[in-house]
């Protein structure tokens, strides 16, 4: 196979996992265990791929959010137990899909 057809192809599968990434954004409080697993079963049963800080834990806080915002085509964004980060989190999820590049806006 030729790198440009490698190319095209793993372009493909980015764009495919991009358009089905959600950006979880809920405490990360063990009480919100629960609320977190149920939306990560919704998500998955809908074909969905549900990515949350929980998972990366490379970098500094604001760029580890940044890199999942950038990787997700979808957000949800439970404010009901206003953790510490969440209403930062989301206001930088708007921020990029009103002000970022045309792939952060989609």
């Amino acid at each position: 196979m030729g790198k440009e057809a490698m190319s095209t192809k793993s372009k493909l599968r980015r764009a495919s996992t991009y358009n089905r990434s959600v950006f979880v954004n809920c405490s990360r409080d063990a009480r919100y265990g629960p609320l977190r697993r149920a939306i990560a079963f919704a998500l998955y049963e809908c074909k969905f791929i549900p990515r949350s800080m929980i998972e990366d834990d490379f970098g500094v806080g604001y760029e580890r959010v940044l890199r999942l915002i950038r990787s997700c085509r979808y957000g949800i964004h439970d404010l009901s137990a206003f953790g510490r980060n969440t209403p930062f989190d989301l206001g930088l999820f708007l921020g990029a899909s009103n002000f970022g590049e045309a792939n952060d806006r989609n």
